[in-house]
């Protein structure tokens, strides 16, 4: 027997769309650094374009597994990340980039200016746990190996990793984004990396028997002009 909850999914993936009359609740799966980016702007967004569709946000999924099997469920409608799912049955697309960016108080009393590669790695380090490939993020964005940081202590927040670095002498890696727009406010200078290095990218992934879903086709849409923006 059919549970209720997929028989109501599934009318909702063949039923054509109009986001004007349209009750749903779409549910988005993401990880709080990423959500301060994409939520305020994507609520505008239904709050005009879809007034009485609802946006459930759900930061408890956030081991990948737990990610896909929502997925499979249709008890999420999309996943946002860092990094892609390569589980058959999902799809991936990178919706956008940021450049990454050094983190430290303006006071700090060893660096003045853009670190090279010797007095960044002699600095103590505040990493993210956020992992691809089962390493540190960073480390997969750059084609040379990185020598080890000397890690003081690891976050599941980027918001907390800088309010810390803002009142110690540890470095952090950031994005350019987060960082125009808490750096000022937190009194933290922003410098470049001392190599060369890939942008953070953000994936937006979904089921693949979900592609004729016109609301979920439609959501998409809001969330890849969210990331324009």
């Amino acid at each position: 027997m059919v549970p209720l909850h997929d028989m109501e999914r599934s009318l909702q993936r063949t039923d054509l769309f109009d986001p004007q009359t349209s009750r749903r609740t779409f549910r988005i799966a993401g990880v709080p650094d990423i959500d301060i980016f994409f939520l305020p702007e994507l609520n505008n967004l239904l709050q005009t374009r879809a007034p009485n569709c609802q946006l459930e946000w759900n930061t408890q999924v956030q081991d990948e597994a737990l990610r896909q099997n929502s997925l499979y469920l249709h008890s999420v409608d999309l996943v946002l990340a860092t990094k892609p799912m390569a589980e058959q049955g999902i799809e991936n697309e990178q919706i956008m980039s940021q450049a990454l960016r050094i983190a430290c108080r303006k006071d700090h009393p060893r660096i003045r200016q853009a670190p090279d590669m010797a007095t960044f790695f002699n600095e103590k380090h505040l990493v993210l746990q956020t992992r691809r490939l089962d390493s540190l993020l960073l480390n997969t964005l750059t084609k040379a190996p990185l020598p080890p940081r000397q890690i003081a202590y690891e976050s599941d927040s980027l918001l907390t990793a800088l309010h810390l670095v803002s009142r110690t002498d540890w470095l952090c890696v950031a994005s350019q984004w987060h960082m125009e727009k808490l750096g000022q406010a937190l009194d933290l200078a922003s410098y470049p990396l001392p190599w060369l290095s890939e942008d953070c990218p953000v994936y937006m992934s979904w089921h693949k028997s979900s592609g004729q879903d016109t609301g979920l086709n439609w959501l998409k849409d809001q969330v890849r002009a969210v990331s324009s923006f």
